[in-house]
Order: structure tokens, then sequence, then C-alpha cells
């Protein structure tokens, strides 16, 4: 048997990821309500959201998503890490994964639901079917990411970040601080199968379907 390639091996399981993982907030709301005084068990580690994700169908925010395929991505032998960066239209912090292969650094955005990584460097394009992201220089190491979808006109400025390696401990807190300690935050729901992504957000009382043009 042929070994694939690790650029393959990584976008084979990133897509399997996707396919099955939903980006969802209910977990997050429970995982505050069974301890809301012990903030060091919001966060979900990757073999819970995995058990969850089997029992229950549950999936996790950005970070919980990009913690676990970081961890899948090691799997398969991908020198991947966890990135942070800032959402432009919810002004919170998110996060992704950073990968390296062949000497190719590249932006995975499981929150996104993107079908595969971004190139990091300046202009780096991924052609999903569902639109256009894009990485354009903003400021220094900066980059803007952003998604041109392909019913719609002009491209959208949707995070902020630079794409490195985030020590473990500051990506910890970042992650405690992405939790909403008071009221539940609206329960929010997107799902991709194949090219077709599906989401829900309560405050809208409305189902999207995004699909290819």
């Amino acid at each position: 048997v042929v070994e694939q390639p690790p650029l393959e091996r990584a976008q084979a399981i990133y897509r399997s990821f996707l396919e099955r993982v939903p980006y969802e907030n209910l977990s997050n709301n429970r995982a505050v309500a069974e301890s809301p005084d012990d903030p060091d068990h919001w966060p979900r580690a990757t073999d819970r959201l995995l058990r969850e994700n089997a029992d229950l169908g549950l999936g996790g925010t950005s970070f919980s998503m990009a913690y676990a395929l970081r961890d899948l991505l090691h799997g398969v032998g991908a020198n991947a890490h966890c990135t942070l960066g800032r959402n432009l239209v919810t002004e919170q912090v998110y996060a992704a994964v950073v990968a390296y292969a062949e000497e190719v650094g590249l932006l995975y955005d499981p929150g996104l639901l993107a079908s595969g990584p971004v190139p990091v460097r300046p202009g780096g394009t991924l052609r999903d079917p569902l639109g256009t992201l894009r990485l354009v220089p903003r400021a220094g190491a900066t980059l803007t990411l952003t998604v041109s979808l392909h019913d719609l006109p002009g491209h959208r400025a949707i995070a902020s970040l630079v794409p490195l390696p985030v020590p473990p401990q500051r990506f910890r807190q970042a992650w405690v601080a992405s939790f909403h300690r008071g009221r539940p935050q609206p329960l929010r729901l997107a799902r991709r199968q194949g090219d077709v992504i599906r989401r829900y957000h309560e405050r809208h009382r409305r189902v999207e379907f995004l699909t290819p043009r």
C-alpha cells in the first residue's frame, strides 16, 4: 500500500472531521451549567468532544473544534498547532489550526466550515465550492481573512490573525474566557455535509442553506 502524501492525509482527516462534527454552542452552555463555579472544567478536550459527538451528535465552538482537529492531525503525523485570531463580525477571540507540511503553512478553520486550508501567506487563497477565502495583508505579520460567497457581491473581512502557533497556556486562557458565564447564549448550529452548509441562529429563528452556485 502506497502511503498518502502528508498534505493528502491531513486533508482527508479534515474533511472527515467536518462531515461528523458540527459547529454549535449548546455544549458550551451545558458545560457552564454543569460547573458554573469551576471554569477550568468548561473546556472539552478531544476525548470528550469525540465521545459526545458519537453519543449525542454534539460538536463545539471554534476552540474545541480547533483543539480536537490539531490532535487528529498529529495522529497522521502533521506538524499542527492551535492559533488565535479575532472574529471581526462578533469582535470575539476565536481559534483555528495552523499546520506545516512540505514547507507550506496551512490555515485550517473548522469553525468556519471551510472545505480545506488557506495557504498561510499574503494573498493565500482557497477556492471553496461555496465561495473564496483569502488572506489579505493588514499590518506587519497580521493577515485579514476575507470571504466572498458566490451569490453575494464583494469580499467580507471576517477575521484578523497572525497565523502562528500559540503557547498552550495562552490558548487555554483564551478558551476559558470565550465562555459566557451568565445567561446561556442564543443557540447557534452549523454543519457542513458535502458542499452544503446548514446553519441556524436562535436569535434569527431561521435555518439557512449555503449551496454552490
